[in-house]
């Protein structure tokens, strides 16, 4: 955790060790200068609210105005702000003011402060640099103002994030659906990475997701019902057993046999038994080429990223076979590169859609300055200035250069010439 200090004047590089299984052993480092942020080990114990997926490193820090903030870095180590206003969840309950999907590079969920002490999830499919509220396939809330909208439940503990990222595209969570003065608890689930989700009551509880999302198990509290899906929630079919209370789902998958096994409880007899579900009939076909589609990992703007589109080859919902594929790989594809995909420079944020200065920085941009003969875009300043050669931010000393403006331009008047004899 970052805490804004204005006291602070010393140089003081911080370095953070990364010993995620999923990624290599790597150490990060932060240098806190002219950034308005130190660090204060009083903060250790929200660990949690901190994710390093991609080679990139994602924490909260407190600005000038005492917002809680959403950061990462720049390859040269200085602190990139990308959001502000989310809030601050009581240690030890496992929820947390944001998540980073560990499967698809620059996909983030955040809760954020709107209005008058509501709390909204919203979405970036860009890396942190615009925030949208989510989407439904179904139950939409469409409301023009802030009294509607979701608040997931963002578990971060590391011991959690294979059930609620099991597969590429899969995302789930409980959470509170609130439309005006009516609000009402259900089960979240996005099956194209979270570019919009369907709501499923939580009276269907213990949801199990499996088949690489091509099929969905859960039971109905307190009726004896078990529900499930083979084709992303669109359709549901129910079954009625004698059982009262299921106290544990496991499910037991193996090439193609798929098998829930449900502990049941009976309050009234005070016994516990056993039940096993196979489904291995509805899936016993191995997917063929025809079953899977294109499947391009959503952005803000279309499919392309920092001049890349990425692909997966994904079973389609209306296909019932069983995806016996041991590997999930994208495919890459070239896109135009753009300015506007990546984040400002250091020490400035984006404010629709320029990059405007902090409040609170070392940077002058009186002093700023053009060659002879050229104007500033002052607009523009603040930007970062990709590689000529490759689609990524061109590489900095690690305190920039803030004496020149990033943009001059010249006005170049051409002299009228008589062609007539051309």
């Amino acid at each position: 955790m970052f805490e804004y200090d204005d006291t602070y004047e010393n140089n003081v590089k911080l370095g953070l060790l990364n010993l995620d299984m999923r990624d290599d052993i790597s150490l990060t480092t932060i240098d806190t200068l002219n950034s308005a942020f130190k660090f204060e080990t009083k903060y250790l114990k929200y660990y949690n609210d901190a994710f390093y997926y991609h080679g990139n490193l994602y924490f909260l820090a407190w600005n000038k105005d005492s917002q809680l903030c959403l950061c990462t870095t720049n390859p040269d180590g200085q602190i990139i702000r990308l959001i502000c206003n989310l809030p601050m969840y009581e240690g030890g309950n496992g929820k947390c003011s944001f998540v980073a999907n560990p499967h698809l590079y620059g996909v983030i969920l955040a809760n954020l402060k709107v209005g008058d002490k509501k709390i909204r999830t919203y979405i970036s499919l860009n890396n942190g640099k615009h925030f949208m509220p989510l989407e439904f396939i179904e139950n939409n809330p469409d409301c023009g103002d802030y009294s509607c909208g979701v608040e997931l439940d963002l578990i971060c503990s590391s011991d959690s994030i294979h059930i609620h990222f099991p597969e590429n595209g899969i995302v789930r969570f409980q959470g509170t659906y609130f439309k005006k003065d009516f609000s009402h608890r259900y089960n979240f689930i996005s099956f194209n990475g979270g570019k919009n989700f369907k709501m499923i009551d939580t009276s269907i509880e213990k949801l199990v997701v499996w088949n690489r999302g091509g099929f969905i198990f859960g039971t109905e509290r307190g009726n004896g019902k078990i529900w499930y899906s083979h084709d992303e929630a669109y359709s549901w079919y129910r079954i009625k057993i004698a059982a009262t209370k299921f106290m544990e789902l496991i499910p037991l998958e193996h090439s193609k046999n798929l098998v829930v096994v449900t502990i049941n409880y009976d309050e009234t007899k005070k016994t516990y038994s056993l039940l096993i579900f196979d489904f291995s009939k509805i899936f016993k076909k191995s997917c063929k080429t025809y079953d899977y589609e294109d499947w391009y990992l959503p952005r803000f703007h279309m499919n392309c990223f920092q001049g890349q589109e990425v692909v997966y080859m994904k079973k389609k919902p209306s296909s019932i076979c069983y995806d016996d594929r041991r590997s999930f790989l994208p495919i890459t594809e070239p896109c135009p590169c753009f300015i506007s995909d990546f984040h400002c420079k250091p020490n400035y944020y984006l404010k629709e859609n320029f990059c405007i200065l902090e409040r609170l920085s070392n940077v002058n941009e009186s002093f700023k300055r053009c060659p002879i003969g050229t104007k500033p875009l002052i607009k523009w300043n603040g930007f970062t200035q990709l590689d000529s050669d490759v689609c990524a931010p061109r590489k900095n000393n690690i305190y920039g250069n803030f004496e020149d403006y990033d943009y001059c331009f010249q006005i170049i008047i051409l002299n009228e010439y008589n062609f007539s004899n051309c």
